[in-house]
């Protein structure tokens, strides 16, 4: 069966020695909320385990659950264990560091910044979280108003500092789930593991097929002339809300192989950075050197989810600093619930 398979080998690389199908017996009793005392199906287990292993996150010790999302799909939920995981795991990870304005009784004017050094970058990023934005009347945030406000500059620091997308904290979960609109039905005359798949892309924000074959040639641009390798580009694609999957990455691997050309084999009028031309710039011209007014713009004016999607991919290598570009995802993420309302 392809869903004890997974939950197997997703066993094998974070080195839990255990039957799979015991494995599945424990997944579908502690990792799904919401269910109404309703088991998960193995579509929605299926692709909690893709996002796991995306990730290298353990479902089995909560690093990461999910919500049920309607029509079959999952919201993942990644738990600050988690999100500490993977920030303290990516290899440009240099440290962290936090400041905190809470002088004087009125908790509305608490705030927490989160400081991440990148080892391939000249300055941090950093990210500061707003109490009056952040509160739950809930009883973590009552009785450790500041640890939790904490919480919340960790992981948006980390989401803006990485690029991480496709994953929720709970609070963030709980309001998808409760403004989401059906996802589309998948065809259950296909293969399990299609099915399974198809729910996951829809559920996770894995970049969109579609997408990725109408536009690989404007992608690999860069990659052929030498300009910038194979981990740029993916790194750049993975800056907005969607993340590759490995077959999309293994694609983009083999150009590199088969075509590969390095910077001094290009004549020297070739190796200059190709300058934007405005808002009507390419997306190839977009990619080489993208401005704050540009990006900002393209996000204003995005009329759906496909146009902010392109805008949104631009915000990491926009030309400013770590904070212009935190506002940056703040407007990304305001015309995104703009567009769904």
């Amino acid at each position: 069966m392809a869903l004890v398979t997974m939950a197997t080998a997703l066993a094998g690389s974070l080195e839990i020695d255990s039957n799979g199908s015991d494995l599945i017996h424990t997944l579908k009793n502690t990792v799904f909320k919401g269910q109404d005392n309703k088991a998960p199906t193995d579509e929605q287990l299926m692709a909690l385990m893709i996002v796991a292993k995306q990730y290298r996150l353990n479902p089995w010790t909560k690093e990461i659950y999910a919500f049920p999302a309607k029509g079959g799909g999952i919201v993942p939920i990644v738990g600050l264990d988690g999100w500490l995981n993977i920030i303290n795991n990516h290899p440009q990870f240099d440290g962290m560091e936090f400041e905190y304005s809470m002088e004087g009784a009125d908790k509305k004017q608490w705030s927490v910044t989160c400081i991440i050094h990148r080892k391939d970058r000249s300055k941090p990023v950093k990210v500061t979280e707003f109490y009056d934005e952040c509160y739950r009347n809930t009883e973590p945030w009552n009785m450790m108003a500041r640890r939790m406000l904490r919480n919340k500059s960790i992981i948006q620091c980390g989401r803006v500092a990485f690029g991480y997308g496709g994953i929720h904290d709970h609070d963030e979960a709980e309001d998808i789930v409760k403004n989401m609109g059906p996802v589309q039905e998948v065809d259950r005359d296909t293969g399990e593991i299609k099915r399974a798949a198809a729910v996951a892309e829809a559920a996770t924000n894995f970049f969109p097929q579609q997408k990725f074959d109408a536009q690989f040639e404007t992608y690999v641009a860069p990659i052929k002339k030498g300009k910038k390798t194979v981990d740029d580009v993916i790194a750049w694609l993975e800056s907005g809300p969607h993340q590759l999957s490995d077959e999309q990455k293994k694609r983009l691997r083999e150009v590199k192989v088969a075509q590969d050309v390095t910077p001094k084999e290009q004549p020297a009028a070739e190796q200059q950075p190709a300058q934007t031309s405005g808002s009507g710039a390419s997306e190839a011209d977009a990619f080489t050197a993208p401005t704050y007014p540009e990006v900002a713009q393209k996000i204003a004016r995005a009329k759906n989810a496909d146009e902010l999607n392109l805008a949104g991919d631009l915000i990491q290598h926009v030309q400013c600093g770590p904070e212009m570009k935190a506002e940056l995802q703040q407007k990304f993420d305001a015309r995104e619930q703009e567009l769904k309302a």
